[in-house]
């Protein structure tokens, strides 16, 4: 009887514990609000995540690259990477003006395209997507073209685009919307828009008017256009010049919902001012015009999403100027509503403003302290 009673006991304590923790749960209230104006629907989030101690973890399983061997095993300047539906991983090597492409493994697998003008040629490739039927697209800011080849490199056609240069690409789910923001100077400034490959259509989703470069303004800190295609099509969008704010635009080019978050301020501090002025003095040693720094740093720097259609916004990280030297970066991660519900800080240096999140895995450019490059893949699991 006494050993019956001791464990009724524990019962007890271990099911009220139970439901003390269960409660404690319940009681988390996320404390902004939804309303909707126009057809718009506006989600405004406070400052604090709805979950302040969310758990992301985050394990390397993957890293391509090395200093020295192979040349296809060796990696230059790697201006994006992207990931198809077969985990093969490609990277866009700027100063090789070529595609790598590795397995899921990190085997080497094929070069695609050259250097050079004519068909199949980069003069400047800058991003790269796998569209749904598995063909590779690539942005050649010589040609002012998106390039189009098979999935094993083969050279297929070309678009060219009314802009002077291609920033950034993305491709619908479906495989008929193209995506592609543009920088032209006449006037300067950035251009989002949407093509439809069915009909030719295209159709401007947003612009960013930019000042001509000024000699005399530190514009590292300036605020940039982003965007990137959600797993349902729906169209995420941010250009943080008066707040911290995103957008989200339906397949159609309907704006449907903007999604708002209070934040403080970063300062820009005196360790980035000396960082830049060091890169100039590097580059340009003659040049000694006073710079006009920004008090602080835009909201946020990029968005992008995962495949849970969760929100994942780059915040921020300390400007070094030194490709080897730079630091841990700041994530804000929203759910598929647009609610403010973790702020993340990824432990690793990496060069890419937009990691990647695909598949359940994260994946970065990253540098060593001798700042040789290397493509590095996570596993990531978020516990909230």
């Amino acid at each position: 009887m006494r050993l019956k009673s001791v464990f009724l006991t524990l019962l007890i304590i271990l099911v009220s514990t139970l439901a003390y923790v269960a409660c404690g749960r319940q009681k988390l209230e996320w404390k902004g609000t939804i309303t909707e104006k126009d057809g718009v629907v506006i989600v405004k989030n406070p400052k604090e995540p709805l979950y302040e101690n969310a758990e992301f973890n985050i394990v390397q399983d993957l890293k391509i690259g090395q200093p020295s061997g192979k040349p296809e095993d060796m990696l230059s300047e790697i201006r994006e990477i992207e990931v198809d539906a077969n985990g093969n991983i490609y990277a866009v090597e700027f100063k090789e003006n070529h595609i790598r492409v590795f397995d899921r493994n990190g085997l080497y697998l094929r070069t695609i395209g050259r250097p050079g003008q004519g068909p199949g040629e980069f003069g400047e490739p800058g991003n790269v997507h796998v569209n749904p039927a598995g063909e590779v697209m690539a942005t050649d800011g010589g040609s002012q073209s998106v390039k189009v080849f098979s999935p094993d490199g083969t050279y297929l056609r070309q678009y060219f685009l009314k802009a002077f240069y291609p920033v950034k690409m993305d491709y619908s789910r479906e495989g008929d919307l193209l995506y592609v923001m543009t920088f032209s100077m006449e006037p300067p400034g950035f251009q989002l828009f949407r093509l439809d490959s069915r009909t030719g259509e295209s159709l401007s989703l947003a612009t960013w008017p930019m000042p001509l470069p000024d000699p005399k303004r530190a514009s590292i800190f300036d605020p940039i256009m982003s965007f990137d295609v959600m797993p349902d099509d729906r169209l995420l969008y941010g250009c943080p010049m008066e707040g911290y704010e995103i957008q989200i635009f339906s397949p159609q080019g309907r704006l449907e919902k903007r999604i708002l978050k209070d934040w403080d301020p970063q300062p820009v501090t005196s360790k980035e001012k000396e960082a830049v002025l060091k890169e100039r003095e590097k580059r340009s040693p003659s040049d000694q015009t006073p710079l006009d720094f920004p008090k602080f740093h835009p909201p946020y720097r990029v968005v992008t999403s995962d495949d849970q259609e969760r929100i994942i916004v780059y915040v921020y990280s300390e400007y070094t100027g030194e490709p080897s030297q730079k630091t841990p970066g700041l994530f804000d991660v929203f759910d598929k509503e647009g609610r403010y519900i973790a702020h993340i800080h990824f432990p690793f240096s990496t060069l890419t403003e937009s990691p990647l999140w695909k598949g359940g895995k994260l994946y970065t450019v990253e540098p060593d302290e001798e700042g040789y490059l290397y493509i590095v893949r996570y596993a990531v699991e978020f516990k909230f």
